[in-house]
């Protein structure tokens, strides 16, 4: 498996308070790529993608602290068609006694059989 990691300041994100007023929020954090890839004894080929970001600021109107994270998987199934599978959520967690602004999950799984028919099935929840 090969990892990479990076950090990183200075990033800029917004967040809708509950009155609906935009505050700024400026974070530092970490982001962490895994990667790997494997043959299995059928000739099949797998590849897998992991991305994780995690980060933390202050909010330049209200002075809570928010931490704010990414994760993505992916999964990449190889032989006589592709099926690859992937999946996100992203948090943003407020401290304090402000509700959490913005959470959604997504999966998305794609198979492309060997005659070429493409099948998509998604999910999305907030």
């Amino acid at each position: 498996m090969d990892i990479k990691v990076s950090h990183f300041a200075g990033v800029w994100f917004d967040v809708e308070l509950p009155d609906g007023t935009i505050e700024s929020v400026e974070v530092t954090g970490t982001w962490r790529i895994m990667e790997s890839e494997r043959s299995d004894a059928a000739g099949g080929d797998h590849f897998y993608l992991r991305s994780e970001i995690r980060a933390s600021g202050i909010g330049e109107l209200t002075g809570i602290r928010y931490t704010f994270i990414d994760g993505f998987n992916a999964k990449y199934n190889l032989k006589f068609g592709v099926e690859a599978g992937f999946t996100e959520l992203r948090r943003i967690i407020s401290q304090g006694s402000n509700p959490n602004p913005w959470e959604s999950a997504q999966l998305t799984r794609v198979t492309v059989t060997p005659k070429g028919k493409t099948v998509v099935d998604f999910t999305r929840e907030r």
